[in-house]
């Protein structure tokens, strides 16, 4: 599954650029049987649409689309200003093709969201779970269930690739006998992790500063 970083525009509808520190994945369907990661995102770009919804990442059968980053508010979860919108990450999954791969993709980024956080599926939640609204529909509602491919079938394909990423775990040695434990990603034989979090536990501090990183103490 290809992951990519297609950021909107910064505005004060979709994107307003208010810092959150995520506590939370918050699960939703698009609500559109044909409509694809690409579809959503270009539908937030869409001049037309007014609506002050959003969401930071979409998945389809294909592929996954970031298109706000984890630590902005994003207003999809129907709870004003609570913890659902200003506290948690939102992840739309799209209806359309097939619903068995799609979910695959779904469990698969939700896992890699939740293991990026240090968190258990217990940090995973339904749109439901802040406003009462039936989503994500095709995990709750039976008229759009396929093959008992449900709520509890999700969180267990979740609870599995959370189970592969603990086995990717990398301990690295830091000064002074420290240890620090990160996610790393094996391509032949050789071991990738992500920089930041290295940084941060020998206390950098790492920012994005106009398009450039920052990196100080």
């Amino acid at each position: 599954m290809k992951i990519k970083k297609r950021y909107i525009m910064p505005g004060a509808l979709k994107r307003p650029q208010i810092r959150q520190s995520p506590k939370y994945l918050t699960i939703h369907s698009t609500g559109n049987a044909k409509s694809t990661a690409q579809n959503e995102h270009d539908w937030l770009m869409n001049p037309t649409n007014n609506r002050q919804a959003s969401f930071h990442i979409v998945v389809d059968e294909k592929e996954a689309i970031a298109c706000i980053p984890f630590n902005e508010v994003a207003y999809h979860a129907g709870d004003g200003q609570g913890n659902g919108n200003r506290a948690s990450i939102g992840m739309e999954i799209c209806e359309s093709g097939d619903r068995q791969k799609t979910l695959a993709n779904a469990a698969k980024l939700a896992a890699f969201i939740l293991g990026e956080y240090g968190w258990n599926a217990n940090k995973m939640v339904q749109h439901n779970h802040w406003s009462g609204k039936d989503c994500p529909r095709i995990l709750r509602n039976q008229s759009y269930i396929k093959n008992k491919m449900n709520w509890a079938y999700f969180v267990s394909l979740v609870k599995k690739e959370l189970a592969e990423l603990q086995k990717q775990k990398l301990t690295i040695a830091l000064p002074e006998g420290r240890q620090f434990t990160v996610m790393a990603i094996n391509d032949n034989g050789s071991n990738y992790v992500q920089l930041r979090p290295v940084l941060e536990a020998l206390g950098y501090k790492v920012a994005w500063q106009k398009n450039r990183i920052s990196i100080g103490k």
